[in-house]
């Protein structure tokens, strides 16, 4: 979205830190960098990078119920990687 590449859904439940292992990788394979760094009351803050300058970020929420995310959460989360790019007017115009 925006001129960046979508990540897909992985559509299923799944550990916090395995999100985010996930968001690293596909970050990764996209040419772009990722910080994670700690939020208050979730599991993460990760921010992804682009080389233009421009990033996103997402909440990593902590699993309440058992051990891992639900794919709603899991959705959202994804979905707030893809959809919140900010500062890439070069690459986004």
């Amino acid at each position: 979205m925006n001129g960046h590449a979508v990540m897909p859904d992985p559509r299923t439940e799944i550990r916090p830190q395995d999100l985010v292992k996930a968001i690293e990788d596909w970050a990764a394979a996209q040419g772009y960098s990722t910080e994670v760094t700690s939020a208050s009351s979730e599991y993460a803050k990760v921010i992804v990078r682009d080389t233009a300058g421009g990033s996103t970020r997402a909440l990593i929420p902590n699993a309440h119920h058992g051990r891992r995310l639900r794919r709603h959460q899991v959705r959202y989360v994804v979905q707030e990687i893809n959809t919140n790019w900010i500062g890439c007017w070069h690459v986004c115009t």
